[in-house]
């Protein structure tokens, strides 16, 4: 919005927008009109996050939606590994560095199940809501020529009913009709 190159810290702030609206149940941003919209990302934090549903997850994963909602680019998570490292260190797992044993204790386990149930959760409902939000079917506009003649067409206006076209136009070096 801001006219500035994207990179890859942008897809990081629609993860956050994405991540937010699933924990909170409302759009980080939404304002009655898109120009109000548009000035609350560039100038608004999002709402705190309220209501019975919070007890749900951890505190740490607002503070990790938060982090990539920040309006600076460079303050923001500069990476999905970046991102991944925080949200498994959310979960208290991490990825092994060195070959363990065989037999893992119990609660790694559960903590892996936790972690990995956690993720999918939040994949199938991002899904979920790309599947349910469809877009408006487009209508093919008709084109029909008015008229044949050469000339330049001046302040061309559709009607209210949008079905028909009124314009001037200087035809063949004549004057405005």
């Amino acid at each position: 919005m801001r006219g500035e190159p994207a990179d890859h810290r942008s897809d990081i702030f629609s993860f956050g927008c994405v991540l937010y609206e699933m924990l909170s149940g409302q759009v980080a941003f939404r304002r009655d009109n898109a120009v109000e919209t548009m000035n609350a990302i560039l100038k608004e934090e999002p709402p705190e996050f309220s209501g019975p549903d919070r007890a749900g997850f951890p505190p740490g994963l607002e503070r990790i939606a938060r982090k990539c909602l920040e309006k600076a680019p460079e303050q923001r998570l500069q990476s999905a590994s970046e991102l991944a490292f925080a949200i498994e260190a959310l979960s208290g797992v991490s990825t092994p560095r060195a070959p363990e044993s065989p037999v893992k204790p119990r609660a790694t386990r559960r903590r892996a199940a936790i972690a990995a149930g956690l993720l999918l959760t939040i994949m199938g409902a991002f899904a979920v809501r790309l599947a349910v939000r469809k877009a408006p079917a487009a209508t093919v506009p008709l084109f029909r020529r008015l008229s044949f003649r050469r000339g330049t067409i001046y302040s061309a206006r559709f009607t209210p009913d949008g079905k028909s076209l009124i314009y001037g136009a200087e035809w063949e070096g004549k004057p405005l009709q």
